[in-house]
């Protein structure tokens, strides 16, 4: 089984609240990012 880390950024309400400097993402990209690797771990994956 492959195993793997997906960092999240903070969202950009987040950085203006708590940590101005931080890097930042709007949901809408992150989710789209989540979709794509989720659906390419998916297709990677061998059928027994």
């Amino acid at each position: 089984m492959k195993v793997g880390f997906v960092h999240i950024t903070a969202l950009p309400e987040q950085v203006i609240k708590y940590w101005s400097e931080s890097p930042f993402m709007p949901i809408e990209m992150t989710r789209q990012a989540l979709s794509l690797i989720i659906s390419r771990q998916i297709q990677s994956i061998d059928p027994i």
